[in-house]
């Protein structure tokens, strides 16, 4: 239970850093957005929880961007193709700061790899560091403002939701095959929320 809890705290902090990031580069006020981006972090966490010591761990980075990709299209309405590329250049730069903050810390990938208290302490450190970093970047103006209405085109919203389904069935597979329960039931949660923000979204367009 303990290794739980820690786990789900840690995943939370970076989780926010990666979404706080995310907003703050691209000029939106996490503040705004906190509620929903905690419920997406938390999802995210459960199950970055459950695959990642498994042989799945390295679709982790792919299952973050999903989330992100996701709570941009649906939260931040921002049109699929605005959605996509937000989410891949926010994370990236995340990944940017924590690759400096480990090389910073233990001279390199695989001494900070050598025990979970490193790994631990590297992700907390990189996601305090994210998050400062954006909201500094958002303070004093800096980021990219682009207008991404002229990409949208009519049947992406079906697209995302497309891939929202086929995402999910994927790791209810994944879960399944481990006889892991509880995940099954938070991805079947998960997609309910993305169905909620989809639909959200195409009623908010339509009027």
């Amino acid at each position: 239970m303990w290794d739980f809890i820690m786990s789900m705290l840690i995943g939370s902090v970076e989780g926010l850093a990666i979404f706080g990031l995310t907003l703050y580069i691209f000029r939106f006020d996490l503040k705004e957005y906190l509620l929903p981006s905690l419920l997406f972090i938390l999802l995210m966490g459960l199950q970055v929880h459950f695959i990642y010591e498994t042989e799945y761990g390295l679709f982790i980075p792919l299952l973050i961007l999903f989330f992100l990709m996701i709570f941009m299209f649906g939260v931040t309405k921002l049109p699929f193709v605005g959605a996509v590329f937000t989410s891949i250049v926010g994370y990236g730069i995340y990944m940017l700061i924590q690759l400096i903050v480990v090389m910073f810390m233990f001279g390199g990938l695989e001494a900070a790899s050598e025990s979970e208290s490193n790994r631990a302490l590297g992700q907390v450190v990189s996601g305090i560091v994210g998050i400062g970093l954006g909201k500094l970047l958002y303070t004093f103006g800096f980021g990219f403002t682009k207008e991404y209405d002229k990409f949208k085109f009519k049947w992406e919203k079906w697209i995302v939701l497309a891939v929202a389904i086929g995402f999910t069935i994927f790791l209810i597979e994944i879960v399944y095959l481990r006889n892991i329960d509880l995940a099954v039931i938070f991805l079947i949660i998960s997609l309910a929320v993305f169905l909620y923000y989809a639909i959200k979204k195409e009623q908010e367009d339509d009027h």
